[in-house]
């Protein structure tokens, strides 16, 4: 049975682990492979390590018999042209691909979205891979592409999409 609950310090290696592998099989084909082969588990550990506290205020785990098997987090939007209308960002949504599928990373968005209320926002951004298929999931969750920019692994120009939802009120969350 899956249960989502409130990420702590001790959860950051297996964090980085789904972060590693989710990576890989998520974004195989749609990044270049050099800029995935040079990504490695210890490089994943570092940076949670690094950003945990710092860069994230609300974060959840995704937990199957005490794995994880999924995590999102976010603090505010600071990215001009986009904060002053989008005042929360989910900075990272990642479900293992075998979890997938299983309304997981709609469990994980619900329990942030109420944390984002609860806070006292009401509106909410992301940036998402343009050619990411998965990104489909946040047009069924009704967000709009607000806004564009580019990502540049490896020396490849990739676009980016950002996401924006104006009302969290909605019944969908």
């Amino acid at each position: 049975m899956i249960t989502i609950r409130k990420a702590n310090t001790s959860d950051i290696n297996d964090i980085a682990k789904v972060h590693f592998k989710a990576m890989q099989t998520t974004y195989r084909g749609l990044m270049p492979d050099e800029f995935l082969t040079a990504r490695t588990l210890e490089e994943r550990i570092a940076k949670w390590n690094e950003t945990f506290e710092s860069d994230y205020e609300i974060f959840f785990v995704a937990e199957d018999e005490g794995e994880i098997v999924g995590f999102s987090g976010g603090a505010k939007n600071d990215h001009p042209g986009t904060m002053e209308k989008y005042k929360y960002e989910l900075k990272k949504i990642y479900v293992l691909k075998e979890y997938q599928g299983q309304e997981i990373g709609k469990m994980l968005i619900s329990e942030f979205i109420a944390k984002v209320k609860e806070l006292g926002y009401n509106s909410l951004f992301l940036w998402v891979l343009g050619s990411n298929p998965y990104r489909k999931f946040y047009d069924k969750l009704g967000g709009k592409v607000v806004a564009e920019k580019e990502y540049h692994p490896a020396g490849h120009i990739l676009k980016g999409e950002g996401y924006g939802w104006d009302d969290l009120d909605l019944s969908i969350f």
